[in-house]
C-alpha cells in the first residue's frame, strides 16, 4: 500500500492552553480501506492521521486516530457549553471551577501574584455588604483605666 501523504491540517483547540494538530491524508478510497483495513488503521494510529474514506468521489466518514477522537469529542463538549458560559458571564454569575475542569478548562491561579496585587493596592472600605454606608467610628484615644485598691483584696 502506498504511504498516506498529507493533505490538510487543521487546529482543534481543546482547552484554553491545549491545541491539537489534527493532520488528514489524502482520501482513501472505500474498496482500498475494505481491501488493505490493517495497512490503513496501522498508518491511521501511527502518524495520527485522520484518512477521509471516499465513495464514488464524495468523502462518506473519516477514520480517526483514538487520541485524536478524545481531543474532538472535548471540544465539541466545549463548543456545546460556550453559549451557556458566555449567557453565565453577562450575567455576571459565577461559573464553579469544577465546572470549568469538566469542560477541559483550567485557568492558572498564581497565589504570589495575588499576594503582590493586595501587598501594593490599599484598600478603603466605602459600603458594607448590602451597600449601606460604611460608619467610620471617630479615633478613640485610650484612657487610663483608675482601680480602687480596695477592691483588689490586697
Amino acid at each position: 500500500m502506498a504511504s498516506l501523504g498529507y493533505d490538510v491540517t487543521t487546529s482543534v483547540a481543546t482547552s484554553a492552553s491545549d491545541e491539537m494538530k489534527l493532520r488528514f491524508a489524502h482520501a482513501v478510497g472505500h474498496r482500498r480501506v475494505k481491501n488493505e483495513l490493517p495497512a490503513v488503521l496501522r498508518e491511521t494510529v501511527e502518524r495520527g492521521l485522520a484518512v477521509p474514506i471516499t465513495n464514488r468521489g464524495e468523502v462518506d466518514a473519516y477514520l480517526v486516530p483514538p487520541e485524536a477522537r478524545e481531543a474532538l469529542e472535548r471540544a465539541e463538549r466545549l463548543r456545546e457549553a460556550i453559549p451557556l458560559l458566555m449567557a453565565a458571564a453577562a450575567a455576571g454569575a459565577a461559573v464553579p471551577s469544577q465546572t470549568l475542569r469538566e469542560l477541559g478548562i483550567e485557568i492558572p491561579f498564581d497565589w504570589r501574584a495575588l499576594n503582590r496585587f493586595t501587598a501594593g493596592t490599599a484598600v478603603t472600605f466605602t459600603e458594607g455588604e448590602a451597600g449601606e454606608p460604611w460608619a467610620v467610628a471617630p479615633t478613640a484615644l485610650p484612657e487610663p483605666v483608675l482601680e480602687d485598691e480596695s477592691e483588689l483584696g490586697l
